[in-house]
């Protein structure tokens, strides 16, 4: 799905980054500030790795954290959000992805098991998203949500 959003000097978050493989996709894309967050720090040090060799460092913020409402509203507000996580984390985050989306911005949700996708669309719907694209895996869901 991030490869049909106009990444082009997009200020992007990437939450719960892991190997960075998003942060670095959407450098890649043209996006020209993408803050990647991530609890775990070991999982860092690998994305450190990747983003120094894919050349993307200089668009590429790392942050050890956990991004929570609290944290959104300290970091101003995006273009894009980026959200490959639980559902379990992702659905209480809803209202505070709402509040950080500039007009007219995107949340992609992934890693999401299908059988979850009805409870994310249904809070995301009850907090001002709708789905514009959605995409069903081998038993996983992603999609597009923006606001309305």
């Amino acid at each position: 799905l991030l490869q049909q959003l106009d990444c082009r000097g997009a200020r992007v978050l990437d939450v719960g980054t892991g190997s960075a493989i998003l942060a670095i996709a959407a450098a890649l894309l043209g996006a020209s500030e993408i803050d990647a967050v991530e609890s775990d720090a070991d999982a860092l040090i690998n994305a450190r790795d990747n983003v120094e060799r894919h050349g993307v460092a200089a668009q590429v913020r790392l942050e050890q954290s956990l991004v929570d409402g609290a944290w959104l509203a300290a970091h101003g507000s995006f273009d894009i959000i980026l959200a490959n996580i639980l559902s379990s984390v992702i659905r209480p985050l809803l209202p505070a992805f709402r509040a950080a989306l500039r007009p007219g911005g995107a949340l992609l949700v992934s890693g999401i098991l299908e059988q979850e996708s009805r409870d994310v669309l249904a809070d995301a719907a009850a907090t001002g998203f709708r789905a514009r694209i959605e995409d069903r895996e081998d038993g996983w869901w992603s999609a597009w949500l923006e606001p309305v």
